[in-house]
């Protein structure tokens, strides 16, 4: 590999370090919040207390006459459960106040995904400003309850639950579906005689409080957490990774709101017309600037039209493509694949996904079925990768060649650049004939750089020592927290720059090794064992494969030039004896022969 070889995969790994780091979130060090909080799950209590909220809003009245008969009562709570979840609901409020999901655990793996804060007054609200002008919100309001039991049994079969309330001569009534074999709940929002208690411009519904971190480090699923909407085909995202208070405010139809931790979502999708929407973020960090909890809000503007009935579609579970599809209103893109994401996301829906539910049908363990697909992979970069491994092995064969050039003309550049060209064009060698195939497979690489790290599928799943795939493969804790490198030492990274050393002595020479290549060697082992130690283990075993496959596809091509090679000079072998007046094998036996016959005849 001579110095442009050299530089053109410098020039790729520079582009692989934007890609990696520039374009992956990273929380800016922020001020710290001083607040009495310990838990990664806040409830709404506890950030009260931390004063972080500043947004304008109107504290809800409690002075209405016409509200005041439903301001004070006797609070019932009814459990529901399907095969899916169990989740509580509140008399006052007529909301949710725990959702939990059966089949998904927090990082101790014990203990239920919890969709909603702990001590939360209600998840979902409706806000809405009264005839004399105060601001009502129904987690003020109690309501009474259709059923007499306090547990609804819709396993098997569709179940409603129903809240009403008399409201200043007219009526609310929220009407709750339940599915077995489902995560979606339906929410039909009743109105009668709503121009007593309601004005013309609508009410808000209202997701409050974002979703619970249930990953080990908070710190690292904040940089996914967020709080979307999607209006006209078009994605508006607000994260507190810059900022530790973000609005955004939308006008017009409105697809759906969400809001989302790492691997699980709450979506509600409006079936009538919609004004708008608004998105809220607040980080709350704790003394040492750790995040404890992102505390989301996405509200729904809906005029009051007439219409007696507002129905909703709620989907509270896993950012499972296969359960999201249905829908048909571009929820994966609540998956963010970052830059370039109009050629990563298809790659990852119609390559990845599809591949990875097909091998999931026949192969029980998630790390053998990262392992087939990254064969599968390599398989199907080969073509782009060829030439680049080839033209790599050959420059190998060359150095001998290159050596003497530099040697012969080393003090005149000129000279011994025409003579490695000329050199190049005899051989049929391109110096940086691979690095367009390289660049070619780069957003397929980005692409499942992107998936590993939110992909539901591996998330605890194991693997050999490794107990969670879509987390870092912990060999130990350090006692101290290193820059970029972490406070631990994961283990399929310190595999992945090993099998890196490998390939890059099968693509150099020995001469290399001792110049130019030592340094690589050096650099980009180290680079990407600190680089992936805090990555998903699922990545990393995925390119500690594709690195093991390379070099097995270096050693490979090596070999089968050496045997090319090999098999040129020996046909080339006795033509050049004959030039030189080697007498064939036939004339010398005649002269055997001859010599025979004389001696015999004296």
């Amino acid at each position: 590999m001579d110095r442009n070889a050299v530089l053109a995969v410098i020039l790729i790994s520079l582009l692989m370090t934007v890609w990696l780091v520039w374009f992956s979130p990273q929380r800016p060090d922020v001020a710290p919040v001083d607040a009495p909080l310990v838990s990664d799950q806040v409830g709404t209590e506890a950030l009260a207390e931390t004063d972080v909220f500043e947004f304008d809003t109107v504290e809800p009245s409690q002075s209405d006459s016409a509200f005041a008969a439903v301001l004070a009562g006797t609070e019932r709570r009814i459990t529901v459960e399907t095969d899916r979840y169990v989740a509580v609901l509140s008399s006052k409020g007529g909301s949710l106040i725990s959702f939990q999901l059966k089949d998904y655990k927090t990082h101790d793996q014990e203990t239920p995904i919890e969709l909603i804060e702990a001590g939360s007054a209600g998840a979902l609200t409706i806000e809405f400003t009264s005839p004399a002008s105060h601001l009502i919100t129904t987690r003020d309001i109690y309501f009474d309850v259709d059923v007499h039991g306090d547990h609804i049994d819709a396993s098997s079969t569709e179940r409603t639950l129903s809240f009403s309330a008399d409201l200043g001569g007219g009526q609310l009534t929220l009407q709750y579906l339940f599915k077995p074999d489902s995560y979606e709940v339906v929410l039909n929002v009743g109105r009668r005689n709503s121009e007593r208690f309601i004005t013309k411009a609508g009410y808000e519904l209202v997701w409050n409080g974002g979703i619970p971190f249930a990953e080990a480090k908070g710190s690292q699923e904040s940089t996914v957490a967020a709080s979307v909407a999607r209006t006209g085909g078009e994605l508006e995202l607000i994260n507190l990774v810059s900022d530790a208070e973000e609005r955004a405010t939308l006008n017009g139809k409105i697809e759906w709101v969400a809001v989302r931790n790492g691997f699980f979502a709450v979506v509600m999708i409006p079936d009538q017309e919609t004004r708008g929407a608004e998105l809220e973020g607040v980080r709350v960090d704790d003394a040492d600037n750790e995040v404890l909890a992102n505390h989301y809000t996405a509200r729904l503007f809906v005029p009051d039209v007439g219409a007696e009935v507002d129905s909703y579609r709620l989907y509270l579970g896993p950012i499972d493509y296969n359960e999201i599809k249905g829908y048909d209103l571009g929820l994966y893109d609540l998956v963010d694949y970052g830059f370039g994401q109009t050629i990563t996301r298809p790659i990852a829906r119609w390559l990845v996904i599809p591949t990875f539910h097909f091998l999931s049908q026949f192969v029980a363990n998630y790390g053998l079925i990262i392992i087939v697909f990254s064969i599968f992979i390599k398989l199907i970069l080969y073509p782009l990768t060829k030439s680049s491994f080839k033209s790599m092995a050959m420059m190998k064969q060359l150095q001998p060649e290159m050596a003497e050039i530099k040697e012969k003309h080393g003090s005149d550049p000129k000279k011994q650049q025409k003579a490695m060209m000329r050199l190049y064009k005899e051989s049929g060698v391109n110096p940086i004939g691979g690095c367009l195939p390289q660049l070619l497979q780069l957003p397929i690489l980005y692409a499942l750089f992107r998936f590993f790290p939110s992909a539901i599928e591996i998330r605890q799943q194991g693997f050999l020592w490794c107990t969670d795939l879509s987390a870092p493969d912990i060999l130990f804790e350090l006692p101290f927290t290193l820059p970029i490198y972490g406070d631990h030492v994961s283990g399929f990274p310190m595999l992945m720059s090993a099998a890196m050393i490998v390939q890059m002595r099968l693509q150099g020479t020995a001469q290399q090794q001792q110049g130019q290549m030592k340094v690589m060697m050096t650099i980009m082992p180290i680079f990407i064992l600190v680089i992936f130690n805090e990555f998903a283990a699922g990545l990393s075993l995925y390119y500690l494969m594709y690195n093991l496959l390379s070099a097995l596809q270096q050693k490979f091509i090596n070999k089968q030039l050496d045997e090319e090679a090999k098999a040129k000079k020996a046909k080339v072998a006795p033509t050049g004896k004959s030039r030189k007046g080697a007498k064939p094998p036939k004339s010398a036996k005649g002269k055997r022969s001859e010599g025979k016959s004389k001696r015999s005849k004296s």
